[in-house]
């Protein structure tokens, strides 16, 4: 290989690596504990680790449920967090 097209490819595995650490920060902040509308949920948040999303309720009561990642998109998704979790979780 080149010296050129050596340095080249050294730019673009450098380029993809910081490309894939910028997905994951943010594919974490999206998973931080966040506030939601609902009449029954303070808060949701999701462990991609162990695959479960915490819950704040409005009473203070907290849980976690396993979860798969499709499911937490669901959820943030949901026009209904408590209808989702009731139809998903509970």
């Amino acid at each position: 290989m080149a010296e050129g097209e050596q340095e080249e490819a050294t730019q673009q595995a450098e380029a993809e690596e910081q490309k894939a650490q910028q997905e994951e920060d943010q594919q974490s902040e999206e998973d931080e504990p966040r506030a939601v509308s609902s009449s029954m949920v303070a808060e949701v948040g999701y462990d991609r680790e162990s695959e479960e999303v915490n819950v704040v309720f409005d009473s203070g009561r907290e849980e976690s449920y396993s979860c798969s990642p499709a499911q937490w998109e669901g959820l943030k998704e949901a026009p209904s967090v408590g209808k989702y979790m009731h139809e998903t979780f509970l």
